[in-house]
């Protein structure tokens, strides 16, 4: 998931910059990658989804991506999606680097990380894709764009809840003193954390089961309500069909009714005309 955290975020002042490089040496991480990785253990989601100016506690929107138009404004350019789409390769190719550079000489290590890179960015990618198409079917099936996003929204919050409950093991476990620790437990919840990306990706992750328990829960909760009138309505029904019972008989007498003046006028003209060669 830390993948998300190398996405650009608009320009940084030289001075942040400088503050972040100054704090990443005074608490001992040896690069911004192993800074990035441990902030983003922190937090549920990565900045470029839950970053926001406010407090957004909730299941039903994404606190960085409230309306749908922040992922996508149907301009073929605009939002996060295509952010994602555009910045990909760039990502890709800086980690890539580092692991060639860092990892050159350790065979088997340098593959399990690029085995890693290659997982995250098909995982960003499909769920980057798997958000639009869902968003896409409810809008489809008549939903309100608000009530689509919602239950998209929570489909993420799903996803990336169960991301962090796999790296919660290494939340607050940096020690300075022992790295050789502090490393085992960030690789310990990264690979947890693969394990979920792997399900979902299997799944092609609307036909994971936590999908479809969190949206039947959704549903349930917002569009399955109990009637609290049904006695009564079952009442006006039953006068209803009274009613109606009523002025069918109503219908059947004048009908009846009718039906003997008919014979009645019948008989008449019969007797009035007799037929040819009779008379």
């Amino acid at each position: 998931m830390s993948i998300f955290e190398f996405f650009t975020h608009g320009h940084i002042d030289a001075e942040t910059t400088y503050s972040a490089f100054y704090n990443q040496h005074r608490t001992g991480f040896q690069s911004t990658y192993e800074a990035r990785v441990a902030s983003s253990i922190q937090n549920l989601f990565p900045s470029v989804f839950g970053k926001t100016d406010g407090n957004a506690d909730t299941a039903e929107a994404l606190p960085a991506l409230k309306t749908p138009d922040k992922w996508d404004s149907n301009d073929g350019n605009t939002g996060l999606r295509y952010q994602i789409s555009r910045n990909m390769a760039d990502v890709e190719f800086q980690l890539q680097e580092t692991i060639s550079t860092v990892l050159g000489p350790y065979t088997e290590a340098k593959h399990i990380a690029q085995e890693c890179l290659h997982q995250a960015k098909r995982f960003a990618l499909e769920l980057s894709q798997f958000i639009t198409t869902d968003y896409q079917k409810w809008r489809h099936r008549g939903h309100s764009q608000n009530d689509a996003w919602k239950m998209t929204s929570v489909c993420v919050w799903r996803i990336f809840g169960e991301l962090y409950s796999e790296r919660v093991v290494a939340r607050d476990v940096y020690d300075q003193k022992d790295p050789d620790f502090t490393t085992a437990k960030f690789l310990w919840a990264t690979w947890k954390a693969h394990a979920v990306m792997d399900k979902y990706l299997r799944h092609q992750f609307n036909e994971h089961p936590a999908i479809s328990a969190v949206l039947a829960r959704h549903l349930a909760d917002n569009y399955v309500k109990p009637d609290d009138n049904q006695g009564q309505k079952i009442k006006a029904l039953e006068a209803q069909i009274k009613a109606l019972e009523t002025n069918h008989q109503t219908l059947q007498s004048r009908y009846d009714t009718l039906r003997v003046e008919v014979h009645k006028v019948k008989g008449k003209n019969w007797q009035g005309n007799p037929a040819p060669g009779t008379g």
